[in-house]
């Protein structure tokens, strides 16, 4: 078990996966940053941050934990 209270965690895709994980690290309390270029940010209810764009390596900075979730696997890798 890890203890997400309070953490930044990064999501990177809002479809059905990220969702998924989103709402599980939410319910940990974690504080969850989405990353999505296409889903509009009405759609992600609870993030803390929602950012509508692709996906930048910058993101990841202050993250303590990471999904790559786009459904894109150039992307996932890169996350």
């Amino acid at each position: 078990m890890m203890r997400l209270q309070g953490r930044r965690c990064l999501v990177v895709g809002a479809g059905p996966v990220g969702l998924r994980k989103a709402q599980g690290l939410l319910a940990a309390g974690a504080e969850v940053v989405l990353v999505d270029p296409q889903r509009p940010a009405k759609e992600v209810p609870g993030a803390a941050e929602f950012r509508q764009r692709p996906f930048r390596e910058d993101d990841l900075d202050g993250a303590f934990l990471a999904f790559a979730a786009a459904g894109d696997s150039e992307v996932n890798r890169a996350v």
